[in-house]
């Protein structure tokens, strides 16, 4: 009977982790290796510039 949450206490066998770590390092690693658009990056740095300032200790 699977386990309430829908998860196996199955281990994943180590030979596919690796094969699928592969298969996803192929797929999105080119797409996390692309620059910024100038656009995005102008909308992030405003973003950040109308940040009010953190004091320390105080959580996001």
């Amino acid at each position: 009977m699977p386990e309430p949450s829908g998860q196996s206490n199955k281990k994943a066998d180590p030979a596919f982790e690796r094969w699928l770590g592969k298969q996803l390092h192929g797929l999105y690693d080119p797409v996390l290796n692309e620059a910024v658009p100038d656009e995005i990056a102008r909308l992030i740095e405003g973003f950040r510039e109308r940040e009010p300032a953190k004091k320390d200790g105080q959580k996001d």
